[in-house]
């Protein structure tokens, strides 16, 4: 599935009657609704597009790939890469942060799969530039698990710019919103850079917290997260290179190393592979990180 694309071109405000004008381009391969169970088996993925232009207004672009609703997912052995997503708009204060690859609100299972090379860059002249990563997007409000395993999300990258407003880039690799497991997953070579006067570049490789759904919850399995880094202009804040955090994480035989600027943000030790609360786990007999952010 390759060369296909959802685009968007307007010319309309940001408000019209004290309402938000909601337009969007979603999905530049396949759009799956809600209550439909979808199977991508054998599959590769590349070359689609997303892209909205809204100078005046919020136009979002969302997922360069694969947006699936509510719908339980399951992807193995495909590949999703080079896929691309632009968005040039006034702002996305109001709308939201824009981005992703693949998004997954339904739960279900991806296996043997790699989501590589894609590229989401959101640019607003003046106002907020919010940039919602490049790799995969996992949302859910029905406490449905999403296992990714023998996987490889890497070489993603997101960019955020903005001459005068707020740049802010999330999650590049992964962006859970969700119960989320990765097991024996490499989360690796993903690249965020916010340009602006101000605003937050967080989770080059993962980013875990809640801001549209949840509940969530991040467990890591036999995973590496290295080699991952965000970067950006003078006044903005980097946080979480390899993984950015405002909830506990469970780590199972995983590493966090080599990413910049820092390992985790909001991990207790200041470093997700210091493992401060050890135990084992007596079914498996596995020695088990349980990483709590400060405060908790």
């Amino acid at each position: 599935m390759t060369g296909n694309s959802a685009s968007l071109t307007t010319n309309l405000p940001k408000f019209a009657g004290g309402q938000l004008i909601e337009l969007n381009a979603n999905a530049g391969g396949i759009h799956v609704g809600d209550g439909v169970p979808t199977t991508i088996d054998g599959t590769v993925i590349t070359g689609n597009s997303a892209s909205a232009d809204g100078p005046r207004g919020e136009a979002d672009a969302i997922d360069a790939a694969m947006n699936v609703g509510d719908s339980p997912l399951t992807i193995r052995d495909s590949t999703i890469s080079g896929n691309r997503l632009t968005d040039n708009l006034a702002t996305n204060a109001d709308s939201g942060s824009d981005g992703s690859a693949v998004e997954a609100d339904g739960g279900g299972i991806i296996s043997n799969t790699r989501i590589t090379g894609n590229t989401v860059t959101v640019v607003s002249p003046h106002g907020v530039a919010g940039n919602a990563g490049a790799g995969l997007a996992a949302f859910n409000n029905e406490s449905r698990l999403l296992t990714v395993t023998d996987s490889v999300i890497s070489g993603n990258t997101a960019i955020a710019r903005t001459s005068t407003g707020s740049a802010t880039v999330t999650g590049v690799g992964i962006l859970n919103e969700s119960l989320l497991k990765l097991d024996g997953v490499v989360v690796s070579g993903n690249d965020g850079t916010a340009i602006g006067p101000s605003g937050t570049a967080q989770g080059g490789g993962i980013w875990n917290s809640t801001d549209f759904s949840g509940p969530v919850q991040l467990t890591l399995d036999n995973t590496t997260v290295t080699n991952n880094s965000l970067t950006g202009s003078p006044g903005v804040t980097l946080q979480g290179g390899g993984l950015f955090t405002t909830l506990p994480v469970t780590l199972r035989g995983s590493v966090i190393s080599g990413n910049t600027p820092d390992q985790c943000f909001g991990c207790a030790g200041g470093a997700a592979n210091a493992a401060p609360h050890m135990s084992r786990t007596p079914e498996r007999g596995r020695e088990t990180s349980s990483l709590i952010p400060p405060g908790r």
